[in-house]
């Protein structure tokens, strides 16, 4: 998305000798903003409010509350224009934004704290995530995330979105092609570098969708049997995603297009049960950037990775190796069950070939 994080997260990443060199600049051009604007240095408003030189402290947080209310700039916003060319980011302003305030820091998205769920945006006012403070600043002028988001938007608006399907793709257009020899499988070597795992027990959805329009997905709990290293089976509550479907059977995607390497092998595995006796499947769905000779349309294929029975006692683990074609522009793996049943998930997991 072309964003970064926020000044105070990166600046001590800066090299110290540019770091000197902007502090320096910065008071310099602090001060003849002052002096161009007939605003008081803080040595004249010490003087002017006959502050106690000694009191630094008291004195500092006095002239940031006249800046503040007067709409001043401070000597921050000149060491933050200064930073941004070693900041990163597609903009100068494509950063979070963070602030202190009576002794505690907030941070939009992006920023160190993160306890303002907003990305940086000078025009709203932010409300902490467990909503016990509001009104709270949520953007600067170099501090526009949003600005920046919405400048890219065009560029990006293609890139990794999930599927939007009105009926039932799964129901009508499955289209068995041939796996991976087992034999061929067993020989890749693969490290759990995943390009892509979800367990629920934070109940994220990353790239997780329902995959047709009247699919319904929530997340419970449900009992696990875990065996440890001594072969002591216990049983453990588990957060799990449940898939249900009112018109079809239940189908849930998950989005790979953004992690998805042409010619690239990879175990895809889901631990799976049912509410009631019935089986479970696990589907890759991808599209090249080709014609089929046959019909000149667009490549589009479904491969059946596995397919198992489940019913609501245990877990059980769906799982195949494959390798991806060339020139894949989409890539999603789907689990689905059968009709009038409800699909619990406890986790996928796609592991990606040295």
């Amino acid at each position: 998305m072309g964003l970064t994080h926020d000044i105070r997260t990166n600046y001590y990443d800066i090299d110290s000798t540019i770091r000197d060199e902007i502090e320096r600049k910065a008071k310099t051009k602090h001060i003849k903003y002052l002096k161009d604007n007939n605003y008081l240095t803080y040595d004249d408003f010490v003087k002017k409010n006959e502050l106690a030189e000694l009191d630094l402290e008291n004195n500092f947080e006095l002239y940031a509350e006249y800046l503040r209310t007067n709409n001043i700039r401070d000597e921050d916003s000149f060491v933050r224009e200064l930073s941004s060319p070693y900041l990163g980011g597609i903009y100068s302003f494509s950063t979070g934004f963070s602030f202190e305030k009576g002794g505690k820091y907030y941070g939009t998205i992006m920023s160190y704290d993160q306890n303002l769920p907003y990305f940086s945006n000078p025009s709203i006012k932010c409300s902490t995530n467990d909503l016990s403070e509001s009104g709270l600043k949520c953007g600067s002028e170099f501090d526009n995330s949003s600005r920046s988001l919405n400048l890219t938007a065009k560029k990006i608006s293609n890139f990794c979105s999930a599927s939007k399907r009105d009926r039932s793709d799964l129901a009508t257009n499955f289209e068995l092609v041939k796996l991976i020899a087992e034999s061929e499988a067993e020989t890749i070597d693969f490290d759990f570098t995943h390009p892509y795992y979800n367990e629920f027990n934070t109940k994220d959805q990353f790239g997780i969708y329902q995959w047709n329009k009247t699919g319904l997905l929530n997340f419970d709990t449900a009992n696990k049997q875990v065996v440890d290293d001594e072969g002591n089976s216990s049983i453990e509550e588990t957060t799990v995603l449940m898939v249900q479907d009112s018109k079809y059977f239940p189908a849930v995607g998950f989005e790979l297009s953004c992690v998805a390497e042409e010619k690239k092998a990879y175990i895809v595995g889901a631990s799976v049960k049912t509410a009631k006796p019935g089986k479970s499947t696990l589907w890759l769905y991808y599209e090249l950037a080709a014609l089929d000779p046959k019909s000149d349309t667009q490549v589009k294929k479904w491969i059946k990775l596995d397919e198992k029975d489940t019913d609501n006692n245990q877990f059980t683990d769906l799982e195949a190796a494959v390798r991806l074609p060339e020139n894949i522009t989409v890539a999603r793996i789907a689990i689905t069950s059968t009709n009038d049943n409800t699909l619990v998930i406890d986790k996928l997991v796609v592991v990606k070939e040295k």
